[in-house]
């Protein structure tokens, strides 16, 4: 009696992991092809409510529609496997740029008891959750004995330079929730599969500082426009980038040479 209902889970999964893989643009909610895919999910309604709740959340996100996700993670968390959903909701909101949502959730996942910290300490340094990420590295690695090969020198250089500026991880996830305002302005998703990069910038006779960087698939131009918006928006919201933090978008490398999380 299941098997259709799983085949059409498994075929909407397949498209809206077609549909990210298309381009970072944000689709269009009434679409034909969205209202097809909506109307698979609703077929898996009765059969697995979690995963049909998740995956419209899923495809809400990635048409920018922030109701729709927000609403879909609310009722998904009413049923069976909140870990799962937690999981497949932080990525959610990272696509729609809820950053800040996703933070909430990301300090979730990356208590070693819940099992996600191997599988999500990138994504959530990418979220600039660095002080959650390396608080609890000591327990991770005693979890998962395989940290200890990952190389987290980059992470103590970046712990490192916020405890000389005074830098909390919930300053950077209100620059950064400012920067996801700007994307649903452009209707934009973040390109490749980290929403930020960080260098640490020592200059000479100048305080360290960090850079982070959000890339983007467009052109040279709209990044531009979308940078000045998002300066603006800082200077009106927050009066200025926080003490040791400077942030933009820039335009991503091409596809082939992104780096893999």
């Amino acid at each position: 009696m299941s098997r259709a209902p799983q085949t059409v889970g498994s075929e909407v999964g397949d498209a809206i992991n077609s549909l990210i893989r298309e381009g970072d643009r944000f689709k269009d909610w009434d679409a034909p092809r969205i209202h097809t895919l909506r109307r698979q999910i609703d077929q898996l309604q009765k059969v697995d409510a979690r995963y049909a709740f998740t995956a419209r959340g899923q495809l809400a996100a990635i048409c920018g529609n922030i109701s729709g996700v927000r609403e879909n993670y609310r009722k998904a968390l009413q049923h069976p496997d909140q870990p799962t959903t937690k999981h497949e909701f932080w990525v959610a909101m990272a696509n729609v740029g809820l950053y800040s949502e996703a933070r909430e959730i990301g300090e979730w996942l990356l208590e070693p008891r819940h099992q996600f910290y191997a599988q999500a300490w990138q994504k959530a340094m990418s979220l600039g959750q660095f002080g959650a990420v390396w608080a609890r590295l000591p327990a991770a690695k005693r979890l998962w004995p395989d940290l200890q090969k990952e190389d987290f020198s980059l992470l103590e250089r970046v712990v490192a330079v916020m405890g000389e500026r005074s830098l909390k991880d919930e300053s950077i996830t209100a620059v950064l929730a400012l920067m996801g305002d700007i994307q649903r302005e452009h209707r934009i998703m973040f390109a490749g599969l980290l929403v930020t990069s960080v260098k640490v910038m020592r200059p000479p006779e100048e305080p360290p500082y960090l850079y982070l960087v959000l890339p983007l698939d467009t052109d040279a131009a709209e990044i531009h426009a979308m940078n000045r918006k998002f300066t603006g928006l800082v200077v009106r919201k927050l009066g200025a980038f926080p003490d040791g933090l400077v942030m933009s978008f820039e335009k991503a490398p091409p596809a082939e040479f992104r780096a893999a999380a």
